[in-house]
């Protein structure tokens, strides 16, 4: 099952419920007074104006930058390396002073230090939490950066915080962000708000054995709303109809006074048993926000004579010290028996790997649990180790497993947390009951949110991509070949996500090459982004599949309506509903992919894309379906244009409507300085256009390289 991090996301949450510190605000003053007003050592200090917010506190973000990517590579608000605890309020009138003292009042997301740390300030009110950044959020930034030194004054100066000027792909549907590349969706939210609140996980399976997938899903919404009850706690299913339309849903397991074992349900995975489907659910464990008090305990759910029956796989009665639990539910056939056993996650005195319970696909026992201790010379720090996949990665026909590690760094101030990927070798039949052999991959990836096998270099090993949700960056390491204890190469092949939690491989444009695809959780947005080849010097570029669904989580892609294509099945935490992001194939759409020669150097002012009949172009074109001017229209510091073409980024633009029917060539016209203003100037601009194409009858790509105008 795919996972994520959100286990580590908890206890960042977790600290914004502290007490607030003491805290100077001098508002109501003029600029001179605040001026006045000295920021001393080891304070964080800053001076806000504003013409309009919203919400009622400010929140600070601490973000590691170089100087001259600052702010402009941060203006989406990633997840901030770390952040003031204190919540200052929102005053009426501007401008304001405020001093925070640095110490008890940092929380650190990111895993390095914070002494030579180079920090640039941003500020954001409205915000639900310090994860969750909406675009509507008055945003402020620093104008430097600050090298952070223990003792030290922070003033940060004057910081005006502005409204954004709107929706980013409504002031520039070009936007990188905005562009779905060569693919296009349509959009199915099923059933009702709300139906499974914080909806994290899903399955699909045929529960009901009509032929038609469902979709299972669990929820823990005390991530965004904690103060809710827990009777909000389900495990719930949508039943499908062929044509992916809702037929009906059911709660299967709610949390209640008399059912209280029901506890923070984070996983959920339908695996078969004695020839019927067994929902298997997997819960929190204690001591991690939002719900501390949980035991980590593993539920399974079969129907017995047409009701639901609940039965515990797996109970930790001692769960505070020991807890072998499946919080996210990795199914595996470890001893290949054909049956779907267990591999289990460990927290506190059982952080292991290699424990697994195994399915033995009968009614008693069903299941026999293999159980190994913490190694001896573990860190104790130790917070627990996350099973997230597994797979065949020595050839011996036994699959090992792949975890996340999660520590406390010890005497640290902010409090710090690191993270390894380990790799457990399946010893096979003769080596079950002993300590399988770890491996340690990455001794410094803090935090994996979900882990993928492939041979992307065809040499028949399978190789790991790991993404890092603090980071924002998708790692491809490299299987080392015969030796599993070599080091296994890395690689960042994707950044610039905001958080991705969840992820998916597979060929999303049938080039024969697997793409990564990620729901980019606080983004709001799920992304894929192409594969260029293994031998490639060029960027996984990014097309976007949807955005403004709020907190994606958990997703699969399957082709759901049996149509030949790929369709996104996946859910929203804050509607605590699923969701289907449907492929179409609209029959009037162009997708132009248009690519600049290796020596242009001019400055771009406009792109115009246009439909003819004939070539070269002669009166008044039939249609210019696009005219990009290279201005800075979103206000990202960017000029349009520039951000989306260049000798080195091809542009694959995408139009669901074309607006015409019949034959036509696509003319593509780059005006630069210099050249033309509605003819292109011969010699200064670059044009280029595409054979006569068929245009209403299904999709139309075309193949633009520019030149020099003749």
């Amino acid at each position: 099952m795919k996972s994520r991090i959100r286990v580590i996301v908890l206890l960042i949450l977790g600290i914004f419920s502290v007490v607030l510190y003491g805290c100077s605000l001098l508002d109501n003053l003029g600029e001179s007074a605040l001026e006045e007003e000295p920021c001393e050592p080891g304070e964080l200090c800053v001076t806000i104006t504003a013409d309009e917010t919203t919400g009622k506190e400010f929140r600070l973000m601490l973000y590691e930058a170089v100087e001259e990517d600052w702010p402009l590579q941060f203006r989406d608000l990633p997840t901030p390396s770390w952040v003031v605890s204190q919540y200052p309020p929102v005053p009426e009138r501007y401008p304001v002073r405020i001093r925070i003292p640095m110490t008890d009042n940092l929380f650190a997301i990111s895993s390095n230090e914070l002494d030579g740390a180079r920090l640039g300030l941003a500020i954001a009110t409205g915000v639900d939490s310090i994860m969750v950044v909406e675009p509507t959020d008055a945003r402020g930034f620093s104008e430097t950066t600050i090298v952070y030194e223990q003792g030290t004054a922070m003033d940060y100066g004057t910081i005006k915080m502005e409204l954004p000027k709107g929706e980013t792909c409504e002031l520039n549907p070009f936007h990188p962000n905005c562009l779905t590349g060569t693919l296009f969706w349509q959009e199915h939210i099923l059933g009702k708000e709300g139906f499974v609140p914080g909806a994290v996980y899903i399955d699909l399976a045929d529960i009901d054995g009509d032929g038609t997938e469902d979709i299972v899903t669990v929820g823990e919404p005390h991530f965004e709303e904690p103060d809710l009850s827990l009777t909000a706690l389900k495990l719930g299913v949508y039943y499908l109809n062929p044509d992916l339309t809702l037929r009906e849903t059911e709660i299967i397991d709610a949390w209640s006074e008399s059912n209280q074992e029901f506890y923070s349900p984070w996983g959920v995975k339908v695996i078969e048993h004695s020839g019927e489907p067994m929902i298997i659910v997997g819960t929190n464990i204690p001591g991690l926000a939002p719900l501390e008090e949980g035991t980590g305990n593993i539920f399974s759910y079969r129907k017995q004579g047409g009701k639901w029956v609940r039965e515990e796989v797996r109970a930790n009665p001692d769960p505070t010290d020991t807890n072998y639990n499946a919080m996210i539910v990795v199914i595996c056939d470890i001893d290949q028996d054909g049956d779907e056993d267990l591999a289990l996650s460990g927290a506190f005195n059982s952080s292991s790997v290699g424990s697994w319970m195994e399915n033995t696909g009968q009614d008693d026992p069903q299941w026999i649990p293999h159980l190994q201790p913490m190694a001896p010379g573990t860190d104790p720090n130790i917070r627990g180790t996350l099973a997230y996949k597994c797979t065949d990665l020595n050839h011996d026909g036994y699959p090992e497993v792949i975890y996340n590690g999660m520590f406390d760094i010890a005497n640290t101030d902010p409090p710090r947390y690191r993270g390894e990927i380990w790799l457990a070798v399946n010893p096979g039949p003769s080596g079950w009951e002993d300590p399988w052999q770890m491996v340690v991959i990455d001794d410094d990836n803090w935090a994996s949110a979900d882990m993928w096998f492939h041979d992307f270099d065809e040499d028949g090993n399978q190789d790991l991509i790991a993404n890092q949700i603090f980071s924002s960056t998708v790692t491809r390491y490299m299987h080392p070949g015969e030796n599993l204890t070599d080091p296994w190469e890395p690689e960042i092949i994707i950044s610039g996500l905001t958080s991705p939690s969840d992820m998916w491989l597979t060929d999303m444009d049938g080039d024969g090459l697997v793409d990564v695809v990620s729901a980019d959780h606080t983004a709001h947005r799920g992304v894929w982004h192409k594969n260029p080849g293994l031998d490639s010097s060029e960027p996984w570029q990014q097309s976007t599949i949807f955005r403004k669904i709020r907190m994606p989580g958990d997703f699969e892609l399957q082709d759901l309506d049996q149509d030949g294509d790929l369709d996104w099945v996946g859910t929203s935490m804050t509607w605590g509903q699923v969701f289907i992001m449907e492929q179409v194939e609209p029959p009037s759409s162009l997708i132009a992919t248009i690519s600049l020669p290796d020596d242009f150097d001019a400055n771009i002012s406009r792109l115009v894309i246009i439909l003819s009949r004939e070539v070269p172009l002669s009166g008044i074109p039939t249609q210019i379906p696009v005219t990009i001017n290279n201005s800075d229209n979103d206000g990202d510091g960017v000029l349009d244009v520039d951000q989306i073409l260049s000798p080195t980024r091809d542009l694959v633009l995408p139009l669901e409507d074309a607006g015409v029917s019949g034959e036509y060539h696509v003319v593509v016209v780059l005006y630069v300085e210099g050249g033309g203003r509605f003819q292109p100037k011969s010699g200064v601009d670059y044009m280029g256009y595409s054979d006569l194409l068929t245009f209403g009858e299904g999709p139309v790509e075309a193949m633009i390289e520019l030149e020099l105008a003749p």
